[in-house]
């Protein structure tokens, strides 16, 4: 194949030949995993890391320059060193963190990670249960490296201070899957409910190239495979028709596999929702505050099921507080950029006391691209200009408001960033250097 420059490039007149890619073939560019289309409308991220981008037609194959990345900055509750400053005062406004060249975060309560632009991993904070998976239990004051080279790190955010359910699952760069923590529901896929305080590989894992966690359990996908593990509260790994059982090692989710083309997936604390290369959404597990956006809040008992009522999605995150029972929500950008929400009605800019059965549509007059909502009544939304928008409880600071005071609305914070993770209690936030 030859190569271009992206002179020759030409998405407005045929969108649909462009797809995203991590592989290093044209056969991987068939992966649904990894095809995005129209290409223009999608921000890279910290979740969306470009190799290179192929076109279905002859022509050629052109790897873009390595995205170059700002800072990342943190705020909220810091009681463990989690945001990464080497002290303990919290933030009301976001304030870089110690660490440079940072292409990954994740952070939990009081545990945070980071990955570099060399794919060495740091983590900082709370290790109570092992979940820094440094092979003890002490704190970490500040950042510390985990031997080996890591692509991609996940946290448990579904969680709060009261509870020891803190885990941590990571992806190397050669596709395997390690976990460390935490393991009353076989989330750490040992084949058994033993906590580990370093990183152990998971069993029978396949080679991966992505990881999604929810509160106790999470979903890894292989090629065109998810494989789920642990917790499965209201069937919401989709094993099948009332399949609600826990699993304590790794198992192949055989309707996802073989029946949705995966886009994107996303895992709330006790249900799960996907969206295909179509744009269609699919949903499974719980649904008590309608966060499934299917008009009712009948729970999906480990069926996958098309939602019928939205389509043209882009990107989704999934969000609940640590009590199942409470606060499910789920926020979506649409292919237009426009913003959606379902659930609990804390996180509507329209009536925050009902709860939201079908999607509802959130700041009218914006588009954007990206949106986070995290385990504790927080939303994150970043326009297409790069405008920080954020809404929901705000007692430690969170928010980035420069106070503690709860919005009920969407308010502005400041220009300039790409995405926001948020945890319980505390954000982080990446920028790009323009």
């Amino acid at each position: 194949m030859g190569k271009n420059t992206p002179n020759n490039w030409n998405f407005e007149k045929s969108p649909d030949k462009y797809r995203y890619n991590e592989g290093s073939s044209i056969e991987d560019s068939q992966n649904p995993v990894w095809a995005m289309e129209d290409f223009p409308k999608n921000s890279i991220s910290p979740t969306h890391i470009p190799c290179g981008y192929w076109f279905d037609e002859p022509g050629g194959y052109y790897v873009p320059p390595p995205p170059v990345y700002g800072d990342v900055l943190s705020t909220g509750w810091n009681i463990s060193y989690h945001l990464g400053h080497s002290d303990t005062l919290e933030r009301t406004i976001f304030e870089k963190i110690l660490k440079s060249n940072v292409i990954y975060f994740s952070h939990s309560v009081d545990s945070s990670f980071v990955i570099l632009n060399d794919n060495t991993m740091y983590c900082i904070g709370k290790n109570h249960v092992g979940q820094l998976g440094l092979g003890d239990y002490d704190d970490r004051e500040a950042w510390t490296e985990v031997p080996g080279l890591w692509k991609s790190v996940e946290t448990s955010r579904f969680t709060d201070t009261t509870t020891s359910t803190m885990w941590t699952i990571a992806l190397k760069t050669d596709g395997t899957l390690w976990a460390t923590g935490d393991n009353t529901f076989g989330q750490l896929g040992q084949g058994d409910q033993v906590r580990r305080n370093l990183f152990t590989a998971v069993m029978g894992a396949p080679i991966c190239q992505s990881i999604h966690i929810g509160g106790t359990n999470f979903i890894a996908i292989s090629g065109s495979a998810a494989w789920g593990c642990g917790s499965n509260i209201n069937g919401s790994l989709g094993f099948g028709p009332g399949d609600v059982t826990a699993r304590s090692t790794i198992e192949k989710i055989l309707y996802l596999s073989s029946s949705i083309s995966i886009k994107e997936i996303r895992l709330g604390n006790s249900f799960t929702m996907v969206v295909d290369t179509f744009g269609d959404l699919w949903s499974v597990g719980s649904n008590w505050q309608g966060q499934l956006g299917r008009g009712n809040t009948t729970n999906l008992l480990g069926e996958f099921k098309q939602n019928t009522l939205i389509h043209g999605i882009e990107h989704i995150t999934c969000g609940q507080h640590s009590t199942v029972g409470s606060g499910g929500v789920t926020l979506l950008i649409k292919q237009d950029g426009t913003l959606w929400h379902a659930g609990d009605g804390q996180f509507s800019s329209n009536d925050h006391t009902a709860k939201r059965l079908l999607f509802a549509h959130q700041l009218t007059d914006k588009t954007f691209r990206s949106v986070n909502v995290t385990g504790n009544h927080n939303a994150y939304a970043v326009t297409t200009e790069g405008e920080l928008w954020v809404m929901g409880v705000n007692q430690n600071g969170q928010l980035g408001l420069g106070d503690k005071i709860n919005r009920t609305a969407y308010e502005y914070v400041s220009s300039g960033w790409d995405y926001i993770k948020s945890g319980y209690r505390s954000a982080f936030g990446i920028k790009l250097i323009s």
